[in-house]
Order: C-alpha cells, then structure tokens, then sequence
C-alpha cells in the first residue's frame, strides 16, 4: 500500500470518530425535535442511497446538534378463557394495569409455528420449549422437567406434570411428541436441526426421541428459537384451512389456546398482534394484562412513541440513542451483557468481483473491526474477531484481522490497478460492488456507510442500497453484489448447529453467496456427531479459518448485542441475551 493510501486510511479512521457515529443519532434528535406526522415508509424495492461524503455527514452533524442544543429528550369443550387486554392509553392509568406496549420494525407474518409464528410467539411470550437457555448461558429445563441422552441415537424427555395450554387441554407425553413431528415433518429448519428425527410416546410423561445418526445438538435445538415449541397440534391443524400440509389460518387460529406461554395471541394482523394473559397459567398469574405488539418501520416514529409515551419497549432503536437518552427519568437505552448475533456480510460468489477470492480476501482484510464496534457502533456492538464470538465459543481463534497492506497487495495481484486515490480497474471494468441492506435494521445504515468510507482508499466504488422487501430482492443475484444484515453463525438461542447448516454448507438455505466447499460439508457433520467441547471447538476454529482467512465467503463485521429502548415505567427491564423480549417475570418498574 503506498504512504498515500496508508494516510487517506488513517484520516478516515480520525474523520469517522468524530462524525460517523452520529449520522443515526441525527435521526434521532431530528425525532426528538420534530412534531411531525413519521408516516412515511421506504420504497418496497431497493432503492439507491444518497452518496454521503464525511464532509457532508459533518455538516449534517453541525446543523443536528444545534437544532437540539435547546431541547431535552424526556424521556377445547373444557376451555380456560384467554383475556383480550383494554386498548387503553398508556397515560390514563397505572401501568399495571395496561399491556405492555412493544414497537417492532417486521412485518408479523404468521402464528402457525412451522411458519414464522414460532419466531414472534417465543420472542413475547407466547411460546415455551422443552428447554430454554437463560441469561447464563446455560440450557434449563422448561416444560421438560428433564433431557437426558440414553445412547448416542436416543433421548429421553419427561414432561413437567400440571401444565396445559392456553385452551385448557393437558399437556402430555403425546402431545409433545406430535409437536416435535409436526415441526421436523412441516418446517425446514427444525428438520435440519434433527434430521430424521422421530418422537415416540413411552410414557404418560415420557417421550422417547431417536435419530439415525448421532446429533449432539439435540438438547440446544430444542431450546432453540421457533424450532420445537409445544403447542396443541390438533387446534393447529383444525385451524387449516386447507390442509395439514399447509399452515394455519391465522384467523382461525387466533383465540385457539394452542400454546402454553403466559399470554395467548388474541388478535392478529400483519402490523399489530394482540396477547392476552392467561389466567391458568402454570407458573402463577401473569404480571400484564397482556402484550401488543406493533409494527412501526420508521425508527424516529418509534422512538418518538416511547418518548411520548404511547409505547414501552422500541425494539430496534439505533445504537447512537444510548448517547442521547441520559435523562434518568426519561426512557432509557438498554442492551443485552453478550454480543451474540453476527452482523454479516454475505459476498455474492456468482459474479464479479466476488468471484475472485484475493478481492474478497482483500475486502476484509480492508475493514477496520475495532472502529466499526467502537467508534460506528458507540462500542454498544462487539468487534469481530471471527465466525463466532469469543465469550461464547471459549477458547476459539481470531481470524478477522485488519490488514491495510496486504489488502492492497491481493488487488494488485488481482490485476486491479488503482491510478493515483481513484478506483480500480481491470480490463476496462471499475472494482466496484453494491450492498444491499434491509430498511428495519437502523444498525446497518451506520455500517454500510462506514464500509464505503472504510474502502474507498484501497480503490473500491460502493453504492448502497436499501429495501422493506430485503428477503425478496435477496433472491435475484444480479440485484445485489454484497448484503449486510442482522444474522450470523450462533443462533439467537447461543447455538452453531442450525446456523452453521443454514449459511455454510452447500445445501444451506441461507448460503446467500452460494459457495459450495465440500469440507465445511463435511465438518457439518463432524460438528452433529460431536462428544466433547474440544472436538466441538476443534471443529468451530477450522471452520472460522476456511470462512475469513482462507476463503473470506463472508465477513463478520461485527457482533450486536440486543438494544432495546424503553419507558420509564419499564426502567428495571432487563434485556435478553437470546432474545427473549417478554417473559413471565416482564413488569412495569416497582
């Protein structure tokens, strides 16, 4: 790399301190000092972001914090009916006495648990599973009183005695087992997790599970998020439509009781579901009436809500409101104490420049990981040191690394050359890429203009783009050259086992950049059929070294922990290490 590029790296490295990571925060003081109307929405499709300069940012940035120098930001026939929580206003009574409020940018697509109902019923609670992993790490029973591994093709669960589901049916050994079937049999991913995986009834209370080959994630999978929840099979199925092969009809479904959380969805649509609580609920009364949860894309509309005191919990706040909201009698920013999920950067291996492992090599070895959590993300983010974060994978090897030199030097053998601070080009064709970001992640915008910035010296051009429809648009690969978005290699439930099938082996669903490395295949394998921490970690490590170093089909830019804004009445929230947004124990402040 030449004195020049080293010095243009470090002044944007010194500019991106001082300015980047605010660039959110100005949407953030724009929504504490507007009073309009935040209807807007984002364009379905994608969309070109406007080319933001640092000097432009600054000037932003300037005009922003004057504005907001004044202004302080306060801030079945034996049925057991599920009660349908007052739309009352958040400010007409006591707290306790109203549901919780949740803003959220997803659209809620489905309650039916093969589809994405198993996702939203587990996050607000709605859903339990056999097992959950708490706060420290560690898997506990849940409606299993236990798990134990019999030999390395069985397991063997007791059910918890004295539970039912929200309609008043008891839940048992033959319950559960049809639940597992019917999730391994309909939805893809829990199959994968236990691939042909069978569950048998051997007791009242006893179900025995067998699988063909050994699995060692058995137990984390059936704590997993949205995979195995325990639900009244035969409510759901009487809820389609159409047939079993299809899912519920979320009108039919709703009011059923068919699961055997603290609350029971009540009322649904795609922008707002309604949870009642459920009186008879096995762990005692719940503390809320219910849980309501909405769909607001617009992040300064959320934020406003809770300031204005029309919502509890804003779910996807940026990361720069942890600077803004210091009123301790105002709402508050909170985050989760492990940064478990990877921000990735999927890299499209089907065209150029990706295509070529020394650009992709390059491209990573050109981002700064210690400035994109630090200074981009306000340090509320992890830096990336690899496929997997370190407090949760001991022991495993950094692989991300920040490499100006080398990375200018895989270009030049590359054959791309870089006249004087311009862009690179090769055979008459610039080095440039677009990346495609999703319009509910305020997160990605900071770094995907930071990743811009961060490359420009090195001879790369970037234009970004973002999009509501991000999944569709996703699934054109000449619409997109790289993606940035909130998923990674361990589960939300602190699990490498679906992760690893779904983004890294050849057939894996989520495998966005569509590589095909038959020893990550294999390792897959190896993983399932793993005895003890060391092979599995043995197994993690080589898997990190062919993904970044070897091979860079993807990029970790950095680990998010859950950030969650909320009301002063929930001000002794605790935020979830595995997504977990409402539990039992989720109340107002005492």
């Amino acid at each position: 790399m030449t004195q020049r590029s080293n010095l243009a790296f470090t002044q944007s490295r010194l500019r991106w301190r001082t300015t980047l990571a605010v660039i959110a925060l100005a949407g953030v003081v724009g929504a504490a000092c507007s009073s309009d109307d935040s209807s807007s929405t984002v364009a379905d499709s994608a969309t070109t972001v406007a080319d933001t300069t640092a000097e432009t940012v600054a000037e932003t940035v300037a005009e922003t914090v004057a504005e907001a120098a004044a202004t302080t930001v306060d801030s079945a026939d034996n049925t057991t009916p599920v009660s349908d929580p007052s739309s009352t206003d958040p400010g007409s009574a006591e707290v306790a006495d109203d549901p919780l409020i949740v803003l959220n940018s997803y659209e809620i697509a489905f309650i039916d648990p093969v589809a994405s109902g198993g996702f939203w019923l587990y996050d607000f609670g709605g859903q339990e599973n056999l097992l959950e992993r708490k706060d420290d790490g560690k898997l506990h029973p849940w409606i299993a009183e236990s798990v134990e591994r019999v030999d390395p093709l069985t397991w063997t669960i007791t059910v918890r005695d004295g539970i039912t589901y929200g309609n008043g049916g008891e839940v048992d050994a033959e319950g559960v087992a049809a639940s597992i079937n019917r999730q391994i049999a309909e939805r893809s991913g829990s199959r994968n997790l236990i691939p042909g995986g069978v569950a048998t009834v051997s007791g009242p209370l006893e179900v025995m599970l067998t699988t063909p080959e050994p699995n060692a994630g058995v137990a984390d999978a059936l704590a997993e998020r949205g995979a195995f929840p325990v639900y009244d099979v035969d409510a759901v199925v009487a809820a389609d439509g159409v047939d079993e092969d299809t899912f519920a009809d979320n009108d039919l479904l709703i009011g059923t009781g068919f699961l055997t959380g603290p609350y029971q969805p009540v009322e649904f649509s795609a922008d707002e579901m309604t949870l009642g609580a459920y009186a008879d609920y096995w762990q005692g009364t719940p503390p809320l009436p219910g849980v309501v949860v909405r769909r607001v894309i617009d992040e300064q509309a959320r934020m406003l809500a809770v300031q204005n005191g029309e919502a509890d919990l804003n779910l996807y706040p940026p990361v720069e409101a942890a600077r803004l909201l210091t009123n301790a009698d105002g709402p508050q920013f909170k985050a989760s104490t492990i940064a478990l999920q990877g921000v990735t950067m999927d890299l499209n291996l089907q065209s150029a420049p990706f295509d070529d492992v020394k650009v992709r090599q390059a491209l990573a070895l050109a981002l700064d990981y210690d400035m994109l959590a630090n200074d981009v993300l306000d340090g509320v983010f992890g830096v990336a040191t690899g496929l997997y974060p370190e407090p949760v994978v001991p022991g495993i090897v950094e692989r991300s690394t920040t490499d100006p030199e080398r990375a200018s030097a895989l270009l030049d053998e590359a054959g791309w050359v870089q006249d004087g601070d311009g862009v690179r080009t090769r055979g008459g064709e610039k080095l440039s890429f677009t990346i495609l970001r999703a319009a509910q992640d305020p997160e990605t915008n900071s770094l995907a203009i930071a990743i811009q910035e961060l490359v420009k010296p090195f001879g790369f051009e970037v234009e970004l783009l973002t999009s509501e429809d991000f999944f569709t648009v996703l699934e054109d690969p000449e619409a997109w050259d790289a993606t940035i978005f909130l998923t990674g290699l361990m589960s939300s439930s602190g699990a490498p086992y679906g992760p690893f099938f779904n983004k890294l082996t050849t057939e894996g669903p989520n495998n966005n950049g569509k590589f095909s490395d038959p020893e990550l295949d294999a390792l897959y394998l190896d993983l399932l059929a793993s005895e003890t921490d060391d092979e599995r970690l043995e197994i993690l490590d080589r898997t990190s070294e062919i993904v970044v170093t070897e091979q860079a089909y993807l990029i970790i830019t950095t680990f998010k922990r859950y950030v969650v804004v909320v009301s002063p009445e929930y001000s002794d929230y605790v935020v979830s290490n595995f997504r977990r947004h409402v539990t039992f124990d989720t109340a107002p402040a005492a």
